[in-house]
């Protein structure tokens, strides 16, 4: 599993990225530190991506109860959706990736 620490630009805050797709955040002033958890999906073509239940759907799933079971240790889901179909993984030009790591960073 790749793992990746980023200091946030600004204050000593550290974003830690677990790869592949959960985003863990961990604010400092917490005595349980809360993670608050985003989930990024790619699927590298759009084939079957106008079906009903995709391949972008069963990742989000399959991660969204992986922080379901973490709760005890306080990560907690954010809203937001980060979801790029039809995106290769080859590069780094995936319009949601670079969405989600905007936010994170700011």
């Amino acid at each position: 599993m790749f793992l990746q620490l980023i200091k946030h630009r600004r204050g000593n805050n550290w974003c830690q990225v677990v790869w592949p797709p959960i985003l863990r955040i961990e604010e400092m002033n917490s005595a349980v530190k809360k993670k608050r958890c985003a989930i990024y999906t790619r699927k590298s073509s759009e084939e079957g991506l106008e079906q009903e239940f995709n391949s972008l759907h069963a990742q989000r799933e399959a991660c969204e109860a992986y922080v379901r079971s973490q709760q005890g240790e306080g990560w907690k889901l954010i809203k937001t959706t980060y979801d790029d179909g039809g995106f290769s993984g080859g590069n780094m030009e995936r319009v949601e990736l670079h969405r989600k790591l905007i936010r994170v960073l700011h």
